[in-house]
């Protein structure tokens, strides 16, 4: 825990930047007919605690490796909890992670949604929990990964990372993990970052990135990443397989097509339609 306590990310927020600040509005209706009004904006650092203990109360029951029942008790173990704690207040400290809460009066708005954000620059330490039971858990996204040329893609290593994303369940269908995508191109936009590269382990989580503008870099089934003896690791049924996803935009904020999978260079004269997709939730692996 004290080499956690002591991790330093580089990035920083430009100090010229107002925070925090607003980045997308938007209205959604339920099932049942009920109008919200939601903004997602940057986190304030008088909610970065009720972040932390949101991201630990729903996270692993909503992602789809840690909540399946042949984990869920690794992840919930206290020890790996509290590191999961420390490593997203230093991810909130770099002022890049989103929210998305009630647009209304209230000084504290009740709290829909959260994706963490952050920048990891090369010679920043990486954001590992002292588990190595727990880490095994992301054997798989290394191996995502393994192919990936980031810096050919984004052209720098200054592209912006997840620390997982999830939305309250009493929220499901709002869209809200499509609004989040929406808003990160113009939160990249704004800090003259590249674009994002992010793991995705729900199919949902897919869609909706994918109908936010981002394509699909790598992806591995499930069922095909399996231990020395041949079983399958990860009998996941909610999901099909695990992808890396990635946006790439120009500074004039259109999107890049990657023109082939893995490290390919962007074509920069097809762009993905954005549309919006309600989707059930949105979770994201947790990098490492």
């Amino acid at each position: 825990m004290d080499e956690l306590m002591k991790l330093k990310l580089s990035w920083k927020r430009p100090p010229n930047m107002p925070w925090p600040k607003t980045w997308h509005r938007f209205e959604a209706t339920s099932k049942n007919g009920i109008v919200y009004k939601i903004k997602i904006q940057d986190i304030p650092p008088n909610r970065f605690e009720d972040v932390v203990n949101f991201m630990a109360a729903e996270y692993s029951k909503r992602e789809p490796i840690t909540s399946h029942p042949k984990f869920y008790k690794l992840s919930q173990n206290e020890t790996i909890q509290e590191a999961l704690k420390i490593v997203r207040r230093k991810v909130l400290e770099q002022k890049l992670s989103l929210f998305a809460v009630l647009d209304n009066d209230d000084p504290k708005p009740e709290i829909m949604g959260v994706q963490l954000h952050y920048v990891r620059l090369d010679g920043d330490p990486p954001l590992k929990i002292p588990s190595e039971e727990y880490m095994k858990l992301f054997e798989i996204d290394k191996k995502l990964r393994e192919n990936i040329d980031s810096k050919k893609i984004f052209g720098s290593e200054r592209y912006i990372r997840d620390y997982g994303l999830v939305v309250a369940p009493e929220y499901y269908g709002l869209g809200i993990s499509y609004q989040f995508y929406h808003a990160l191109a113009k939160l990249a936009q704004t800090f003259l970052l590249p674009g994002a590269m992010m793991c995705f382990t729900s199919v949902y989580a897919q869609r909706s990135a994918e109908k936010a503008g981002f394509q699909t870099l790598n992806e591995i089934k499930y069922q095909d990443f399996k231990d020395a003896d041949g079983n399958v690791v990860f009998p996941i049924d909610d999901s099909t397989s695990l992808k890396s996803l990635g946006l790439v935009q120009d500074l004039d904020d259109d999107v890049i097509n990657l023109k082939t999978l893995g490290a390919g260079s962007p074509d920069r004269e097809q762009k993905e339609e954005q549309n919006q997709e309600k989707d059930q939730y949105d979770d994201v692996i947790e990098p490492t």
